[in-house]
């Protein structure tokens, strides 16, 4: 059954008690209806259970309620219909009036739970759901999508609760052993998370749902036969299927396999030309592969396709940084700032491009932001220490930015050459030149930068430039 407008996958067991009780015939009347009445109700039971027929079941509907105003049915009827078309504010008004004419009816408040979770309102979601589960608390289905709105609000024990009695309720529906195992992963229960989805498999071995995410959890598992296998098992169903060929790039990948990766996402190109996440993708890996050229052409398609992706940008820059082009680069973060003004790795990186092109208080200030944005990035600091070394001597709050840096991230050749630089000018030697014989082992390409520090502790008139492996 094709997923109606307005609802995501993820969303689709929220049609839930809708469609499965619609497909039952289970929109029983609470009320008598008069001759009239009946007759559109009855119409729009049976446009309900049609998807291209939801326009008919909401003026069904309607003139059912025009026939007879206090037809508690006839709103709830009409606020599912409206639901299913992705026309939330008409279809809570409708489960709203339904509610009000009756109170008690079940399937009012699963509908109006199911559009305030439409609308990211969990908690109102959550509220809903909870008022159903009162009036009848044998309610699988209830338990089930309330677990749904625990899961976006990152509440999950409680939503494996709710999974666990849905399943007590009703262990034959298997979609929610699938979301049991989304909340299990998410707490760090992959083993509990594959013993669902293997279970599913188990009584549907043709299920693709449970296939793809089972070789998810295996991927983050690093169990890269198991996530092969059941790829390959989803590639088997569905030959022709752009997910699983992404799965596939992404297990290659994650197995540094990133040339075998590229053919997978020169297959799927090949299939889809405009398929920009897949040009993205194989972008990325071309700049993993020292490919720079091919990454930019790759990134620059994209931006000519969609010149507001703030992810183009900031790849195009990156690229352009493994080519030593920092001009074109510092043009690129710039617009991913301006789509995105929190985007710290753009900060940093924009931070090390400044510093490489001697614009030293716009790279303090650029570091400064991405350390506000993160207080974890090694490299911020490092930028930081390094620019403000050129601005002015060196003090303390250097020295301190130099330490942060090497305590981010130890392995980062210069942050020990600013560090060193930073104990040269301070009068600590002895130091300085263990930072050198640090940064040396650690990077080769430190060499040249070693020997300008060496000079300075020596010859104060050695002008110093912000140490580089270049």
């Amino acid at each position: 059954m094709p997923i109606h407008p307005g609802l995501s996958d993820k969303r689709w067991l929220l049609v839930f008690s809708l469609l499965g009780l619609i497909s039952a015939g289970c929109l029983e009347p609470l009320a008598p209806l008069d001759t009239s009445a009946r007759g559109y109700y009855q119409q729009g039971v049976q446009y309900l259970k049609d998807d291209s027929q939801l326009p008919q079941a909401v003026a069904a509907f309607t003139a059912a309620i025009q026939a007879q105003p206090d037809l508690a049915v006839a709103y709830r009827g009409r606020g599912e219909a409206q639901a299913l078309l992705g026309e939330y504010g008409l279809a809570e008004q409708d489960f709203r009036e339904a509610l009000r004419l009756a109170p008690q009816d079940v399937r009012a408040h699963l509908g109006q739970a199911t559009v305030f979770l439409q609308q990211n309102r969990q908690q109102e979601a959550i509220q809903a759901f909870s008022r159903a589960i009162q009036i009848n608390p044998e309610s699988s289905g209830a338990y089930a999508n309330r677990a749904l709105a625990y899961l976006d609000m990152g509440q999950y024990s409680q939503a494996e609760a709710d999974l666990e009695r849905a399943i007590s309720l009703s262990p034959e529906k298997l979609s929610t052993y699938r979301y049991r195992a989304e909340v299990r992963a998410a707490q760090g229960n992959a083993r509990g998370a594959i013993e669902d989805l293997s279970y599913i498999l188990q009584k549907d071995p043709n299920s693709i749902a449970a296939l793809k995410q089972r070789a998810e959890t295996y991927l983050q598992q690093q169990n890269w036969e198991a996530a092969y296998r059941d790829i390959r098992a989803w590639q088997a169903l569905e030959p022709v299927n752009l997910e699983a060929n992404k799965l596939e790039a992404s297990l290659l990948t994650a197995r540094q396999q990133t040339g075998k990766a590229v053919e997978i996402w020169n297959k799927i190109l090949a299939e889809d030309p405009q398929n920009l996440e897949a040009r993205l993708a194989r972008g990325e890996l071309h700049t993993e592969l020292n490919n720079a050229a091919q990454a930019i052409d790759d990134f620059s398609a994209v931006l000519r396709a969609d010149p507001q992706n703030a992810n183009a940008y900031y790849q195009r820059a990156s690229a352009y940084l493994k080519q030593d082009q920092f001009l074109p680069a510092l043009d690129d973060f710039a617009q991913v700032l301006r789509l995105d003004p929190n985007h710290a790795d753009a900060y940093q990186f924009r931070a090390y491009a400044q510093l490489a092109q001697q614009r030293f208080p716009e790279a303090a200030a650029d570091a400064s932001e991405a350390i506000r944005l993160n207080p974890k990035s090694g490299m911020a600091y490092y930028c930081r220490a390094a620019a403000n070394l050129m601005l002015r001597p060196a003090d303390q709050q250097i020295l301190d930015d130099c330490n942060r840096a090497i305590q981010l991230d130890p392995d980062r050749a210069l942050s020990y050459l600013t560090r060193a630089w930073t104990y040269s000018q301070l009068g600590n030697y002895p130091m300085a030149l263990a930072d050198i014989q640090k940064a040396t082992a650690l990077d080769p390409r430190a060499a040249a930068a070693a020997d300008q520090v060496r000079q300075a502790l020596f010859n104060s008139n050695v002008r110093m430039q912000p140490p580089s492996l270049r």
